[in-house]
């Protein structure tokens, strides 16, 4: 499985590519999480809400032969929310990040997110943190 690193493609969401779909890769992502009782916002969240996520920063989904198969959203620190520390301008962060299932453990979700770093580092961020304790339902 690991060949698969090799295949895969890495972009910019496009308005093209199907929100029903990353929707259903996020809840199914997140639902081992949810039986555990963590109900984070992607393990439940309908494509109205993806697609608003995904306005609100910079997406980026990882294709093998043309299907979705993971995808993260990005948070430039011009653009940041949370407590005084995450609201510095050297600060970004990343939500919205889930791998398809048939593809976890391989590698794929730490490439994702060495991608991201390596954005936010040309975005000047001297630091990056995931938005996913701020999304977690009480």
């Amino acid at each position: 499985m690991s060949a698969i690193l090799d295949k895969i493609e890495i972009r910019h969401f496009e308005n093209t590519d199907d929100i029903d779909a990353i929707t259903l890769l996020l809840n199914k992502a997140y639902k081992k999480l949810s039986d555990n009782g963590f109900k984070y916002l992607a393990s439940h969240q309908d494509a109205t809400m993806t697609k608003k996520r995904i306005d609100e920063g910079e997406c980026f989904v990882v294709l093998l032969e043309n299907k979705i198969i993971a995808t993260v959203t990005y948070y430039s620190p011009k653009n940041a929310s949370g407590n005084e520390w995450y609201n510095q301008d050297f600060v970004a962060s990343y939500g919205q990040y889930a791998v398809d299932t048939n593809f976890q453990n391989i590698g794929l979700g730490g490439k994702l997110i060495e991608f991201v770093e390596q954005h936010a580092k040309a975005d000047n961020a001297k630091r990056s943190r995931s938005t996913l304790q701020k999304e977690q339902l009480n």
